[in-house]
């Protein structure tokens, strides 16, 4: 059996060492999620692990995050999505096709959200793991204008009201 890989994203590195104390096997983190970890102290844990060839930095194929970005227009959640998750999750997916046993782990709804419509494995540390697939709309109450990637503001580009976040098609996992 291959061994597995893991991927870990801002929130889990740091929940991840306060849970096990460290990293057995071979770990992966993007720049952009180091850079989300705002603690002196996580930061300082983190680069003591990559000094300590436990944990590896690495930049994900633009081919990937292309995949991802499609994904979370699919789902709606591209929105909910820092660059640095889009990073975590390309990463992944990249690993993933070059035949690797990947473990995605993040408390991060969305992220777990697209990671499941991508093939991905994840694991929730603190969170509950999502339950339910969900593909989410943004609708406009006044003049029911729907889409899937609204704009910044939130605003319906049609009458100018808010959009609100809706969900378009769900299924239990």
């Amino acid at each position: 059996m291959r061994e597995r890989v893991l991927v870990l994203d801002a929130s889990a590195i740091i929940n991840y060492l306060a849970k096990f104390g460290n990293i057995d096997g071979e770990a992966y983190i993007t720049e952009r999620a180091i850079e989300e970890i705002e603690s002196e102290d996580g930061r300082m844990r983190v680069q003591q692990l990559i000094e300590m060839g436990k944990l590896h930095i690495r930049k994900p194929d633009k081919n990937y995050v292309r995949k991802v970005i499609e994904a979370a227009r699919r789902t709606g959640d591209l929105v909910e999505l820092s660059a640095a998750d889009i990073d975590t999750l390309a990463l992944a997916l990249e690993l993933m096709n070059s035949n690797r046993n990947v473990l995605l782990i993040t408390d991060d709804y969305s992220i777990m959200n697209v990671a499941y419509s991508l093939g991905i494995k994840f694991l929730s540390l603190f969170m509950k793991p999502i339950r339910e697939y969900r593909e989410y709309i943004y609708i406009c109450r006044t003049c029911n204008f729907s889409t899937r990637e609204p704009p910044k503001n939130f605003i319906c580009p049609r009458c100018g009201d808010k959009l609100v976040r809706r969900i378009r098609k769900r299924f239990r996992i």
